[in-house]
């Protein structure tokens, strides 16, 4: 007797574009790939899809309205149920009123879903916890929930060191493993990335880091880009491949 997967991953209806799961060789833009330049993510997703896990997406928010991505929401413990969602009252005591989901920190409020100011954290959460549910794409971590911490923005008022930082230790307070931050910036002068290092040496978690865009070398070039450049043993910095396993020529390195 055969047994099967109750949902395969194959069956998405955007399966076949998702060649950094399952590079079979396909064409993608015109370009053919090299099989297997992938994660393996049809055999992962075999194995272990992610349950149990909570995943902090820090960015620039997350629309959990998008069908993938509906009830992938990580919940405050101590927000929710009753009517605490929605009352006014900080009932976990941790600043922050009505942290359902997560936070904004640029703008200081719960509501983590701004109209056409969120595009890059949804595509990020969807990457890492698009549901195994047969319509759209499925993520490589169906089954993790996310915590949306928003901090980035087209807001001027958005994206600096201090609002990185809070989101960080707010990820940490809950006892958050793991981190997903595709953002970064030029290394400052001595001393003056301390705040950002010195919160992500402290938070006790797997922080994931975007290598950066710039095509530069991040151990000598004096343009390298931080977090992903500090030397710290929690951070695993990712640079960007194409579907022949090339390096990305915007990718940075080192």
């Amino acid at each position: 007797h055969r047994l099967y997967r109750d949902l395969d991953p194959e069956n998405e209806q955007h399966w076949s574009a998702l060649w950094g799961l399952d590079n079979t060789g396909q064409e993608i833009y015109g370009v053919d790939g090299v099989p297997d330049v992938d994660v393996d993510g049809l055999q992962s997703l075999g194995v272990q899809t992610g349950s149990g896990v909570v995943v902090a997406v820090i960015d620039d928010g997350v629309d959990f309205g998008r069908p993938d991505l509906a009830g992938q929401a990580w919940v405050t413990p101590g927000e929710s149920g009753g009517g605490k969602e929605t009352n006014g009252v900080d009932h976990d005591g941790n600043g922050y009123i009505d942290d359902v989901n997560g936070w904004d920190f640029c703008h200081d409020d719960k509501t983590l879903h701004d109209v056409n100011d969120d595009f890059h954290g949804t595509h990020v959460a969807g990457t890492i916890a698009a549901k195994l549910d047969g319509a759209g794409i499925v993520g490589v971590a169906p089954n993790v929930k996310v915590m949306a911490l928003k901090f980035l923005g087209d807001d001027q008022a958005c994206g600096w060191d201090d609002q990185a930082v809070e989101a960080i230790e707010y990820a940490a307070s809950f006892g958050v493993r793991i981190s997903n931050n595709s953002w970064g910036r030029p290394a400052g002068s001595t001393g003056e990335d301390a705040l950002l290092q010195n919160a992500i040496a402290d938070s006790g978690m797997l922080f994931i880091a975007s290598a950066g865009n710039s095509g530069i070398n991040n151990d000598t070039s004096f343009l390298r880009s931080v977090p992903a450049s500090f030397d710290l043993p929690n951070i695993l910095g990712v640079a960007a491949i194409d579907n022949e396993g090339f390096l990305a020529g915007f990718s940075n390195y080192g």
